[in-house]
């Protein structure tokens, strides 16, 4: 179903979002691809670009940082078949792109969804 798309799920909502598009804009904004709803974001507050050699996690412009795998990060590239634990404010959203995602998506269950903190996050485990 997936290929070797990418595609995020939302820890709190439990909803998927394939990134068919690119820029694929995250934010508070009506016209945000993934839209959250949480005071302390921007309208659009990061986006999935294209970059010369991939992909790229990157925050938008006027935002100092966000958190990826318990780091605070301006932009990140994103390679296949790797986890992204993405922390928005209060959102939690983890991002895979590559093969399998079907059997990474069963893995993840949104009922038992922690954010430890704001630098320490994990996925839960089955």
């Amino acid at each position: 179903m997936f290929g070797k798309n990418w595609i995020i799920f939302d820890g709190q909502t439990g909803d998927i979002f394939p990134v068919e598009k690119f820029p694929f804009d995250i934010g508070t904004g009506a016209a945000a691809d993934l839209p959250l709803f949480d005071l302390d974001l921007l309208e659009v507050h990061c986006s999935i670009e294209n970059g010369a050699s991939g992909l790229i996690l990157q925050c938008a412009s006027g935002v100092s940082n966000i958190i990826v795998n318990g780091k605070a990060i301006q932009s990140r590239p994103l390679e296949l078949n790797e986890d992204y634990l993405i922390l928005l404010g209060r959102n939690t959203l983890a991002l895979r792109g590559g093969d399998g995602l079907e059997d990474w998506l069963d893995g993840l269950n949104s009922d038992r969804w922690s954010a430890v903190s704001y630098t320490h996050l994990t996925l839960p485990t089955n």
